[in-house]
């Protein structure tokens, strides 16, 4: 059973990092020019941080 939890654990890690990547690709292509889009650039990068850390996995 801790076997199948493992792997739930391991597949939602997976998921986070596809995530992850994903917005910080569409983040990338909105113009610099918009503070707001620089600020949630910051957070975004802040979060993903966190959230690696906590999840003990590489985000690139």
């Amino acid at each position: 059973m801790a076997e199948g939890n493992s792997k739930n654990i391991e597949d939602l890690k997976l998921q986070i990092k596809v995530q992850l990547a994903d917005l910080s690709r569409l983040l990338g292509q909105m113009s610099n020019e918009d503070t707001i889009v620089n600020d949630a650039r910051t957070a975004f990068l802040k979060l993903s941080t966190l959230i690696s850390r906590a999840l003990d996995i590489q985000v690139q």
